[in-house]
Parts: structure tokens; sequence; C-alpha cells
């Protein structure tokens, strides 16, 4: 992706949004959105940023960006490199990321069965969760055997490109996936109708199948299939893909085994920690 493209997926509609929403809701603080704004644009290989990336990704003010970083410098979430004057995500992030993934049980339960499943067909597979219009890798389980894709614990790619995305978006309660198009459409302009028809293609598979299928849609070169699972008492979606390069995992695979075989797993899960069961019904 290059540095146009990654700003205009990380330059999210959410933000003003957001801060008209605030305007009106008073128990919204529009500075803290504008902070964890400025955090949300570290991507895949950003070692550091400096205050210009932070207005190009975020749209913000100058000076309102330098008040930003420097208040989350002082906190520890950002931390400055004076050699180069940029910053880089600081330990605070870190911490709280780490409380975050030990604190999901669903992760540890996921893990081997996920592990299992990639060593079966020689794949990657993977768990996410939304953040906003991205999906991120929370838990991640290779094969011995498979070619490791450029993904790893915390990557981010946006929603509606990915199996894992389209799996999400076609479980979300309606009025939130309504919203979330909303800011789709807005954000990905002239790229939107190829985006939407992949988004209702995906929604159509998993409404016929139990699963989702991207064809080298998010790399040009990876397919994968993926299925959500909803967490019971509404507590929150994730999203599991198992796929790998597409000279290896062919469209049939993912159809015929693959999909199948993470669909069940998933059912499984979801019976296991009294999700929606039913959601995933055992198949032939």
């Amino acid at each position: 992706m290059n540095t146009n493209q990654r700003a205009r997926h990380l330059r999210l509609p959410e933000a003003t949004a957001e801060d008209e929403a605030g305007a009106a809701d008073r128990q919204f603080v529009a500075a803290l959105g504008r902070g964890l704004d400025i955090l949300r644009c570290f991507d895949e290989g950003d070692a550091e940023l400096g205050n210009q990336d932070f207005v190009q990704r975020t749209g913000l003010p100058k000076a309102t960006v330098s008040r930003l970083t420097y208040t989350l410098a002082r906190l520890g979430f950002l931390t400055y490199v004076e050699r180069s004057g940029r910053y880089t995500i600081g330990a605070g992030v870190v911490a709280l990321a780490r409380t975050m993934l030990n604190n999901l049980d669903i992760r540890q339960l996921a893990r081997p069965q996920m592990l299992e499943l990639a060593e079966r067909f020689g794949a990657v597979c993977c768990m996410a969760a939304r953040d906003r219009n991205h999906i991120v890798f929370i838990e991640m389980a290779r094969s011995s055997s498979a070619i490791t894709l450029s993904t790893d614990v915390g990557s981010r790619v946006p929603i509606e490109s990915t199996a894992l995305g389209r799996a999400y978006l076609a479980v979300m309660p309606a009025d939130e996936r309504t919203a979330l198009l909303a800011d789709l459409k807005q954000a990905r302009g002239k790229d939107w109708p190829a985006a939407k028809a992949a988004i209702a293609q995906g929604q159509e598979q998993f409404r016929r199948q139990g699963f989702v299928v991207s064809l080298q849609s998010w790399q040009r070169d990876v397919n994968a299939v993926a299925v959500p699972l909803v967490m019971p008492n509404g507590s929150g979606i994730y999203s599991f893909m198992c796929g790998g390069p597409s000279f290896l995992i062919k469209q049939a695979a993912l159809e015929n085994e693959i999909g199948p075989a993470l669909r069940q797993m998933v059912y499984r899960l979801e019976v296991g920690i009294g999700g929606r069961r039913g959601v995933h019904r055992l198949r032939d």
C-alpha cells in the first residue's frame, strides 16, 4: 500500500462524525477521540511518524496535532525520538494491548483448534476483531509448512477488502452495519461501488454456505475463507480466517474443504462458550 493509499484508508470520516456527535452528546469527549486517532495512525511498517504524518492521516490542524502528540508522549503512549524529531508507539500502548489480549479467553480456547486447521491444510489461520473501518489481527497460527504472509498480530487491514471483514459485516446488527457502510462509502470514494458489490457478495455467500471466500482481493497473491463468531450476551464479534498464497490455496479447496472445516471449528467454539448455537450448524 503506497503512502497516498494508506493516508486515504486512515483518514476516516468517523472523526468528523464523532466531533459532530460530541456537540450533541455531552458524554462524548472529542479531545480524547482525537488523541486515539493519533495512535491509530501507526500502521504495519511504521516505526516512526512525525507530526506532519499525523496531520496528513487524520486531517487535524497542525497545532492540534502538536498538542496531542506532546500529551500522549508525556503519558507514555508515544515516545519522542530526538535524533529524528518523530514518534514511536510508547510502552503504555503495548501494556494496554497485552492486557487486552491476555484477557481474551476465546483467544486461548481458539488457538489449538486454529493450529490444527493450519497444519491440516498447510495454511495460515487467524482471529481478528473490528477497529472502526479496519480489521485487526489478534491471534495467528501458522502450519510448519505454510509460506509466511506479511501479517502478524496487530496488523490492520480495511474491513471491506478481506474475507475477515466481509464475514464480520455479514453478522453485524443491521443498524450498526448501516452506519458502518455509510462511513465506508464516504471514505472509499470512487472505490466504493466495487467494495459495496464485494460486501453484498460476501453476505450472500455467508447466507448460503456459512462462510465468506476472498480471492486475491486483499493481497493479489492471497486466497482465504472466513467465518464470524458472535459472542454471547452481545459482548462482541470475531472473525476467523484460513488461507494462504493463491498458487497453493485454490478456490475449490476453500469452498469444498477449508471453508466447511473452518465453519465447524467456529461452531465448536460457539458451543463451548455458550454463544449463538446453530448459526454455524454442522453440515456434511
